[in-house]
């Protein structure tokens, strides 16, 4: 599945029901659109802060740091409604019997190299999962990032990673179904997950004792410039758009999981999910180097 296909449909989706909630026009900036830090970029330091609203990832938002110090605006950016949350899926090849982290921590250790891990980029919540985990089985790991979901379910069956952590799909949880055709599911096996519904019989990455990942998600952010009127303003258009029907039932389709979050709960689950992801770089950062925790002790 293309990457931006489902920021690109519910952006679409938005702006058709934008004029009808809030009463204005709204019109895409195609020029920026699917250019990642350059879309936020563009949105920071020319583009009108009263009428610009940004979909933005977990990826992207944690990735604010690495604009030019020079972009006027670049980080100051208000969360005002969660649209979606994502969800993640570790993979393995099903000729190997891994049924739990012992055998699959017995599994890695005869490899005698470093551990290859397919991921859809390599930044962000993957790569901190990546480091986390390393330390963890106190062995080496490697990443390779693929730009199709595809590329890195062949790459796995070829034998050229050894596991994948992707994004889940319903291909990945129906291998027999129409929607799978284009990947041989048939040979995969999902070992853990995070963000699947509960009907989903398939083992937290707690349950399978790896080291948690937050399973993302898709907000809609203005600028701090904003007036606190016109924000509200637009949070109760964008809240109106998000919990119609044809919007829940888009982004179930988009194979991701919609929520229904008021203005409030969204900001409090975006901080929420920031801190966490700091509190894990703090955790990585402490233990590559325990001298950091005894301070003034260091002579």
């Amino acid at each position: 599945m293309d990457r931006l296909m489902p920021a690109n449909a519910v952006v679409q989706h938005f702006a058709h029901w934008l004029p009808h909630y809030l009463g204005e026009k709204a019109v895409l900036h195609r020029e920026s659109n699917g250019q990642g830090l350059a879309s936020i970029a563009w949105a920071a330091s020319a583009a009108p802060p009263e009428r610009t609203v940004l979909l933005m990832s977990q990826l992207w938002q944690s990735r604010l740091d690495a604009l030019p110090a020079y972009t006027p605006g670049a980080r100051n950016w208000v969360p005002l409604q969660m649209v979606l949350q994502g969800t993640w899926c570790l993979m393995a090849g099903k000729d190997r019997h891994l049924p739990d982290y012992a055998a699959l921590h017995r599994w890695l250790r005869t490899l005698h190299r470093p551990v290859r891990l397919g991921v859809p980029h390599s930044f962000g919540l993957p790569d901190l999962w990546m480091q986390a985990v390393a330390r963890k089985t106190d062995l080496p790991w490697v990443s390779t990032s693929f730009a199709l979901q595809r590329q890195a379910i062949h790459a796995l069956l070829a034998g050229q990673v050894d596991l994948v952590l992707e994004r889940c799909s319903d291909a990945s949880l129906h291998p027999d179904s129409k929607v799978a055709a284009r990947i041989d599911w048939q040979g995969v096996q999902l070992l853990a997950q995070v963000g699947l519904p509960a009907s989903v019989r398939v083992p937290s990455f707690v349950q399978w004792q790896l080291p948690p990942i937050a399973p993302g998600w898709m907000a809609w952010f203005v600028r701090s410039e904003m007036s606190a009127d016109r924000q509200e303003a637009v949070a109760r258009a964008l809240n109106a758009i998000l919990l119609r029907d044809d919007t829940q039932a888009l982004i179930a389709a988009l194979q991701q999981q919609p929520v229904r979050m008021s203005t409030t709960d969204s900001q409090r689950f975006v901080r929420h999910t920031q801190t966490q992801e700091q509190s894990l770089q703090q955790w990585l950062e402490r233990a590559a180097n325990p001298l950091l925790d005894m301070g003034s002790l260091v002579p």
